[in-house]
């Protein structure tokens, strides 16, 4: 499931208000809760000797549930001044969502695989082993320099396993079957999106048991 904005717009809310928390509280500032009979919101109310601030926390344009309207924040100014407090607004840009594609990249990782470095533990398991696909599961990092790029994630590798020769199998004396392993990936593209070099790791453990 996909987590949508306006619950990323909430969580990213609720994060920059403990993080402006902690360094209030580094810069020697006791957070309150507000003493009021207004029914006033406030998100932040710190006190330091004689300084007090209030802080609001507030989306340019986002959506109506997380904003406060222009005649709230009035009412919190008119609140501030009575308290003698320095009222303060934060103001909050949605995150957005940012996408690097690459195209044919299990393609490549899969060529790589079968071209340059043929993994022993997939050998080992049939007579003659062949990869049949690689499905990225996730991408967990992405590094850009000048001249190339690190990308490393999970993947799920798919392999067919032949028992015995292909005359065994036309006599009925070998067997074939399929498996996927989960494996794990680090590679180094060129700026063409070539591989350049790729590191992996299959777990094969679960076919032993």
């Amino acid at each position: 499931m996909k987590l949508e904005q306006k619950y990323l717009d909430i969580c990213y809310r609720n994060a920059m208000i403990m993080q402006y928390t902690d360094q209030l509280k580094r810069e020697g500032f006791k957070i309150l809760p507000l003493q009021s009979n207004n029914d006033i919101a406030i998100d932040l109310f710190a006190k330091k000797g004689d300084e007090k601030r209030l802080y609001e926390f507030k989306y340019h344009k986002t959506h109506n549930d997380i904003k406060s309207k222009k005649s709230a924040i009035i009412e919190k100014k008119k609140y501030a001044e009575v308290i003698g407090a320095k009222f303060l607004v934060v103001y909050l840009t949605p995150l957005k969502e940012k996408t690097i594609e690459f195209e044919d990249l299990e393609s490549k990782i899969l060529g790589y695989i079968v071209e340059e470095d043929f993994p022993e533990e997939l050998d080992s398991l049939s007579t003659h082993t062949s990869i049949k696909s690689i499905y990225i599961d996730s991408i967990n990092s992405i590094s850009i320099s000048e001249t190339s790029i690190n990308i490393s994630g999970d993947a799920t590798i798919s392999v067919s396993l032949q028992y015995g020769s292909n005359s065994d199998l036309q006599n009925g004396d070998g067997d074939e079957s399929s498996e996927s392993f989960p494996m794990t990936f680090d590679a180094d593209l060129d700026c063409d999106l070539n591989i350049i070099k790729c590191q992996y790791e299959i777990d094969t453990d679960d076919f032993y048991k």
